[in-house]
C-alpha cells in the first residue's frame, strides 16, 4: 500500500474482509500458538488482528500513515480480551532488514495484491531476500496476488464494483509496456466521491515470483488459488497463493 490508498482507510475492511480460512491456512502450514508473524502491507490491520486473536504474536507494517493510524485505533485496547495486541509500524516492503533482526520471525505474509506494488523484479527479489533473512530456519513466507497471466490475456478494462455498507468502490485498468495502471474511486451511497487514486502495478506471474524466490533460498511449499486449497490454474484462476519454505 502507498499514499494512493490513504483515502480508503475508513472503508478498507468493509470492502476487503479477512477470509475466514486465512488463520486455518497458517496453522496447517505449521505456525503454532505464540508464533511470530509479520504482515507486510497490513492496510488497516485486519489481518494482524485476526492473527493475534488466533494466538499468534502479530506485527503489521504499511507505508500509509492513514492506514497505520486506522490499524492502531482498531487494535486498542485489544481486539479480544486476553489476546496480545498487534504492533504496527509505518514502513514499506523493502524495510524488513531495517526493522527486524535476522531469524526473528516464524512467518511473513504479504497479502491482498501488495507484492505487485514493487517497481520491478529486482525489487521483488530484494524483498524476497529480506524476508528470507528475517525468517527463522524452517519459517515460511505467504504471498497472495492477482493472477496477471490471466489478466494480461483477457485485458479487462475494469474489475467488478465492490459494495459494502455505505461504500462503493470502483476499479479500472490501463495497460502500459510492462505495467498496469490501477485507478480507483471510493464513493458513498449518495454518489459523493470520497477518494480517488492511481497506482502503477507490476504484472507478476507465479512462475516468475517462484524463480526469484528460489534464488533467495526458498523452496515452493504450495501453489494454490485460495485459502481452502483451491488448485491453481495459470489460465483461469483469479488469484495466486504461494507459500515458500526457507531452507533449514
Amino acid at each position: 500500500m502507498n499514499d494512493a490508498y490513504s483515502g480508503l482507510a475508513r472503508a478498507y475492511e468493509a470492502l476487503f474482509p479477512v477470509h475466514p480460512g486465512t488463520v486455518a491456512y497458517l496453522s496447517r502450514a505449521g505456525l503454532g500458538p505464540g508464533g511470530r508473524i509479520l504482515d507486510v502491507g497490513c492496510a488497516s490491520g485486519a489481518h494482524p488482528r485476526a492473527f493475534a486473536a488466533a494466538g499468534f504474536r502479530a506485527e503489521g507494517i504499511d507505508p500509509s500513515e492513514a492506514m497505520i493510524e486506522a490499524a492502531r485505533a482498531a487494535s486498542a485496547p485489544g481486539p479480544h480480551p486476553g489476546t496480545e495486541i498487534p504492533s504496527y509500524r509505518r514502513a514499506g516492503m523493502l524495510d524488513l532488514d531495517r526493522l527486524c533482526p535476522p531469524a526473528s520471525r516464524d512467518a511473513v505474509t504479504c497479502l491482498g495484491n501488495t507484492l505487485p506494488h514493487l517497481r520491478d523484479e529486482g525489487e521483488v527479489e530484494d524483498f524476497l531476500g529480506q524476508a528470507r533473512t528475517v525468517l527463522v530456519p524452517g519459517g515460511f513466507l505467504v504471498l497472495q496476488f492477482l493472477n496477471y497471466r490471466r489478466i494480461l490475456a483477457e485485458r479487462p478494462d475494469r474489475l467488478p464494483r465492490l459494495e459494502a455498507g455505505a461504500w462503493m468502490f470502483e476499479r479500472s485498468y490501463r495497460y502500459g509496456n510492462g505495467y498496469v495502471e490501477f485507478d480507483t474511486r471510493l464513493s458513498d451511497r449518495a454518489g459523493r466521491v470520497l477518494s480517488e487514486g492511481s497506482v502503477r502495478l507490476l504484472p507478476l506471474t507465479a512462475d516468475r515470483v517462484a524463480d526469484r524466490a528460489e534464488r533467495r533460498g526458498f523452496r515452493v511449499a504450495a501453489l494454490e488459488s485460495g485459502w481452502d486449497g483451491e488448485p491453481f490454474d495459470p489460465d483461469s484462476s483469479p488469484l495466486v497463493l504461494l507459500r515458500f519454505a526457507s531452507y533449514d
